[in-house]
């Protein structure tokens, strides 16, 4: 099938919407996935977040312009072992479950390009995170076909469940079998364990800085990370706060203490912020019913702490969700794993590795490795 790429410079997000709902409920069936609902104002607060530049996010038509699907990549500049780079990942991807299973030379085109696409932005690398379970046949296209390189088996994500009541409606909402809900019950407890010294406040505007200087401060320890400046903050900001107006009616009945939408959350000690924590808490649809599900997009600490104080932080915020939201899921590829880990998060079974593709001669720096274990990219997974 012949399907061309162009740029969504203006989307459509009703038409958008009813897309990847399809799409969404087609991998619920098939696949037993959640998701959030991507109604239209939801789906527009998802795009723009992902995408700084809608040049590079595009709708797959038909040779008719009929929308059937969507891909596209966002700009995230990098720190590799001292050196800016700028990186693109390959995100939101989607096709109408109508024309599934995709030929194999059609999927090539589709990467191949959104590829030539972004060369244009002088890129040096491309890289992807893919969730083998549903999309292996794309990953075995950028492997096989367009020489994607994959630098880690398993990009492990984490999650926590909120104690037995967020299993309890748990195994309501997804129909969990009690074996998996007994397990779930003792992986779900968390001691209280209070935060040595300082207190946990909101974030305002005048701690931005800071809060990218802890961020940017995990490129002396880590061989790739994401660099931040202060207008890519306040972006990101701005942004997710979107969040906080998206219509929750139909579940502030049933969780009226759930604090809906974005938060940014500090640790100050001795008038100095040592720890930062971004998170959202959104809608997730399970498949008899939604429930609230919360998100931690970047987790910060100052490097100076020790384990024992970092997990202090981190218990300290699983206890403020605590019945308002039944999980905590989150994807921190760094060196306070073992932290979290030592908190009692458990990894997610599902396996995700991480493909690159240079395109530079710095970007195949890269390859000089033999695998890529400690950094922190966003949470960006190939698929919407």
């Amino acid at each position: 099938m012949d399907l061309k790429l162009k740029a969504l410079i203006n989307p459509d997000y009703d038409e958008l919407s009813a897309l990847f709902l399809k799409v969404e409920n087609n991998k619920s069936e098939k696949h037993d996935e959640d998701f959030v609902p991507f109604t239209p104002n939801y789906t527009n607060f998802s795009v723009n977040k992902t995408f700084t530049n809608l040049n590079l996010f595009f709708g797959i038509f038909t040779p008719n312009d009929k929308l059937v699907g969507t891909i596209g990549s966002t700009l995230v500049p990098v720190s590799f072992q001292n050196t800016s780079l700028l990186s693109s990942a390959i995100t939101f991807y989607a096709i109408d479950p109508d024309l599934l299973p995709l030929e194999r030379e059609t999927l090539r085109q589709i990467f191949q390009q959104l590829i030539n696409q972004i060369r244009e932005f002088d890129v040096d690398f491309v890289w992807v995170y893919i969730l083998k379970s549903i999309n292996l046949e794309e990953m075995k296209t950028l492997k096989e076909d367009l020489q994607f390189i994959r630098m880690n088996k398993n990009v492990e994500g984490l999650v926590k469940l909120l104690g037995s009541e967020g299993v309890s409606i748990l195994r309501k909402k997804k129909d969990l079998n009690i074996v998996l809900a007994q397990l779930a019950k003792v992986m779900a407890g968390m001691k209280t364990m209070p935060v040595p010294g300082g207190k946990i406040r909101d974030a305002t505007p005048n701690d931005y800085p800071r809060i990218v200087e802890l961020l940017n401060a995990y490129s002396d320890q880590l061989i790739l990370t994401q660099l931040w400046t202060l207008e890519h903050l306040q972006r990101y900001i701005e942004v997710n706060r979107q969040l906080n107006h998206l219509d929750y009616s139909s579940l502030k009945s049933e969780f009226p203490d759930t604090p809906f939408g974005f938060h940014m959350k500090l640790w100050e000690r001795d008038q100095k912020i040592i720890a930062a924590i971004l998170y959202r808490i959104a809608a997730v649809r399970f498949k008899h019913g939604d429930a609230p599900f919360g998100f931690w997009d970047y987790v910060a600490f100052s490097q100076d702490l020790d384990p024992e104080e970092k997990k202090a932080f981190i218990i300290t915020m699983y206890n403020q969700l605590y019945h308002k939201a039944i999980i905590i899921n989150l994807s921190l590829p760094y060196y306070d794993f073992k932290t979290f880990d030592k908190a009692g998060f458990m990894t997610e079974r599902r396996k995700l590795p991480l493909f690159i593709l240079p395109l530079t001669k710095e970007g195949k720096k890269l390859l000089e490795l033999d695998r890529i274990s400690k950094f922190y990219l966003p949470a960006t997974d190939l698929a919407i």
